[in-house]
């Protein structure tokens, strides 16, 4: 009888512990993958979210006036104050109550009309009153609000003899702009006096509902309802507040004065405050990255804004 060829009961177990032993190892191999792909993301997203903060406060910061009393109030864990929208200048004062500004491209590429935020009814703005002494003692930016925000062309518009536009610029839209009557221009408001939009906005670190911190965001605006919007997340998480150590809080802001002394976070310090300091932490759990230790991983960003006009 002849014999076929085949495996033996031994070298099929072999085979078996052999391919168990492989299927392991890259099993191992995969989940250690996984696990640093894992932290390799919390550590890139802490990072990103550190410099989302960043980047979001400075940009308003920057144009605070305090010497204006631009500052609503100051904490070591919030920060409120007006936020400057937009600018441009005034092509026409049609009335005691209204004037018009330029569209925010002209044909020859200048720019006199610029925002981040469209101005509507409740804005408020700041005009630059020459008045008519010789000299800078009676200059002055007057607070006024908006009734109206209309875009008018044509005839409508700014006037081509006024300089500021082009015969190619009467399609494009410039902007008829009404003060409340109660609240009228000055009288000595001279056309291309410039003007500075501005909305009253806060940040915060908050606690949300999910039971970590973030930070947070609002703005107001006259004649709203609710005036001020709810508090919503911009960046985060971070880490906690803490109010007996605020040097470990996920956001922290601290104000100096022109020495560069400390100053508390108290509403009144506002005009002397020239400089603020925004320190932002942030945590990442369960890393296992080679060559850093397991655990959490805390990682940090420091940023100084200085103010203008500063005292």
């Amino acid at each position: 009888m002849k014999r076929t060829g085949g495996f033996t009961l031994a070298e099929l177990m072999l085979v078996v512990v052999l391919l168990g032993l492989t299927v392991g190892a890259t099993m191992t191999v995969l989940a250690r993958q996984q696990q640093f792909y894992r932290s390799a993301g919390q550590l890139s997203e802490v990072r990103t979210q550190l410099r989302q903060a960043i980047g979001a406060i400075p940009t308003d910061l920057r144009a605070v006036s305090p010497s204006g009393n631009d500052f609503y109030a100051l904490s070591d864990k919030a920060v409120e104050f007006r936020a400057v929208t937009g600018s441009a200048i005034i092509c026409r004062i049609a009335s005691a109550t209204q004037f018009l500004i330029p569209p925010l491209e002209l044909a020859n590429g200048n720019t006199l009309t610029v925002w981040s935020t469209a101005p509507v009814a409740g804005d408020s703005f700041f005009v630059y009153d020459d008045s008519t002494n010789i000299g800078p003692d009676d200059d002055t930016w007057k607070p006024l609000s908006i009734a109206t925000v209309t875009a008018v062309t044509g005839a409508n518009g700014c006037p081509i003899a006024g300089g500021f536009v082009q015969a190619a610029d009467t399609a494009r839209a410039s902007y008829r702009i009404t003060v409340p009557a109660t609240r009228p221009l000055p009288p000595t408001l001279l056309t291309g006096a410039p003007i500075r939009f501005f909305r009253r906005a806060h940040y915060e670190l908050y606690q949300a509902t999910d039971g970590r911190w973030y930070l947070g965001w609002f703005d107001c605006l006259a004649g709203r309802s609710p005036a001020c919007t709810a508090l919503q997340p911009l960046a985060g998480p971070y880490r906690p507040y803490s109010s007996g150590a605020p040097e470990a809080s996920g956001l922290l802001f601290s104000y100096y004065d022109s020495t560069g002394a400390a100053l508390a976070g108290a509403t009144t310090n506002g005009p002397k405050v020239a400089r603020v300091k925004i320190s932002v932490r942030g945590q990442a759990q369960q890393i296992d990255v080679s060559g850093m230790p397991k655990g959490t991983y805390n990682d940090s960003l420091v940023m100084d804004v200085g103010v203008r006009n500063r005292q």
